[in-house]
């Protein structure tokens, strides 16, 4: 007799043959076999899942993270390097001056063409569909990223809290949507309301903004809750992440309630 889980997976895939899902990027139909294996759910490593979200058209338009990363803002070394060699280990001059106070950073995109497509639609065009492959791509990097790293015991899952005028506009945080899939995927606690964002309505976008700009603007817009993340070890997710103001203000809010965030992790590294 057929146990539950290999029902579930038929029923996976005959959904799947009759509802193909669509590719991440561009929102064509995917190829079968892709099709089947994100249906059924198949575990591999972050090289192979791409090809679970992404048409081959958009796999090819794909720009991941150049190696040798900065091991603190994920941003690629080697326009600053003689030699590549051991770079893993280097961070870039930015971070070198003045050491970002989290563990480590995770971007495994470029904030650039399917990708891009990708979150523009999930920030700007009510896609909550989008998280759920976002979610995957990012979770595949967590400990299998370059810089190797390893995850500490039971850290919590942190959202990067939107504006409420901008979840009111959406009807939903992008960072928590990626922040649940992160969770579920890796079997995580995750906090949704770990950190809060109160009285910030007349803040200008950040995207308008310069790093310093960006920096005052955000100064004391984050609130940590200590009931829910105090003294935690956090991962901290947002969409992108460009010059690192959120995430400076947002581990500073966490430090005062005794959390440490252990990685930042994002879907896309914007230079």
């Amino acid at each position: 007799m057929a146990s539950r889980d290999d029902i579930r997976a038929a029923g996976r895939v005959l959904l799947g043959s009759l509802f193909p899902p669509r590719c991440l990027g561009c929102l064509g139909h995917m190829p079968f076999q892709p099709a089947l294996d994100r249906s059924l759910g198949s575990p591999d490593g972050p090289d192979t899942e791409d090809a679970r979200w992404f048409c081959l058209a958009c796999l090819a338009a794909l720009v991941h993270i150049e190696r040798p990363r900065c091991a603190s803002c994920a941003l690629p070394l080697t326009p600053f390097l003689d030699t590549p060699s051991s770079a893993w280990a280097l961070t870039c001059p930015e971070c070198a001056a003045a050491s970002p106070a989290w563990g480590c950073a995770r971007a495994p995109f470029a904030y650039e063409g399917p990708v891009q497509a990708a979150i523009r639609r999930l920030k700007f065009d009510g896609d909550r569909g989008a998280a759920e492959g976002l979610g995957a791509l990012m979770s595949g990097w967590i400990v299998g990223g370059d810089p190797p790293t390893t995850a500490p015991r039971s850290p919590v899952v942190v959202p990067v809290p939107s504006s409420a005028s901008r979840v009111r506009l959406r009807g939903y945080n992008p960072a928590a949507l990626l922040a649940g899939e992160v969770a579920r995927r890796s079997g995580w606690r995750c906090e949704v309301d770990g950190l809060l964002r109160p009285g910030d309505e007349g803040a200008a976008p950040q995207r308008s903004l310069s790093r310093a700009e960006r920096l005052g603007n955000l100064q004391g817009a984050f609130v940590a809750d200590q009931r829910r993340v105090g003294g935690a070890r956090v991962v901290l997710i947002d969409d992108v992440l460009t010059t690192g103001a959120t995430a400076i203000e947002a581990t500073r809010a966490l430090s005062e309630v005794g959390a440490r965030v252990w990685l930042v992790l994002v879907a896309a590294r914007s230079s």
